[in-house]
């Protein structure tokens, strides 16, 4: 059974006030009616290039598209949280990620080899999540929740910061 996706609601009243079906929809923008019914329903992932195709059809924004696609996916709470950090660290070039963690080791006066030791972490991998170029594991987010006493909600805001623009955050938080 599917799960009622803000995404595919949202997609479905603007292809019928359009008088468009999905069918018609992929072809305009040149892929396949089974991706397409596939993204609106959140099986697939809606790639960059697509919501770019799809927002002047419906007469939305692509951060409104990624909006829809926030509130399926992420609670309430940390895209809240994500929309704050995000303001916090605007124009900021680092990583909020890597901007936190650094702050947590250097307000505990720890290296990256000490800190790893504390996160019983391989340095290594634990240096690549740091930089944000490998996901942050369950693992890892429990043994980051433990050392700095923060939210599960907390620490996924900061990455979900990073990933999203703050036009996508507001609009996924405004629903």
């Amino acid at each position: 059974m599917l799960k009622n996706l803000l995404i595919t609601k949202k997609i479905r009243e603007l292809l019928k006030n359009k008088n468009l079906t999905g069918y018609k929809l992929s072809k305009i923008i040149g892929i396949s009616d089974g991706s397409m019914y596939a993204m609106i329903r959140g099986q697939a992932k809606f790639p960059e290039d697509k919501i770019q195709k799809i927002a002047p059809i419906l007469e939305v924004s692509p951060e409104e598209i990624k909006g829809w696609i926030l509130a399926d996916k992420y609670p309430k709470e940390v895209l809240q949280l994500a929309l704050s950090v995000k303001k916090e660290h605007a124009g900021k070039k680092k990583l909020i990620f890597t901007a936190k963690i650094h702050q947590l080791m250097k307000e505990r006066k720890l290296g990256i080899s000490e800190f790893s030791r504390e996160m019983d972490y391989n340095q290594g991998w634990l240096s690549q999540v740091v930089l944000g170029k490998e996901p942050v594991s369950d693992k890892l987010m429990q043994k980051l929740c433990d050392f700095s006493g923060l939210s599960r909600e907390q620490i996924t805001s900061w990455s979900v910061a990073d990933k999203y623009s703050a036009e996508a955050l507001s609009a996924a938080v405004s629903l």
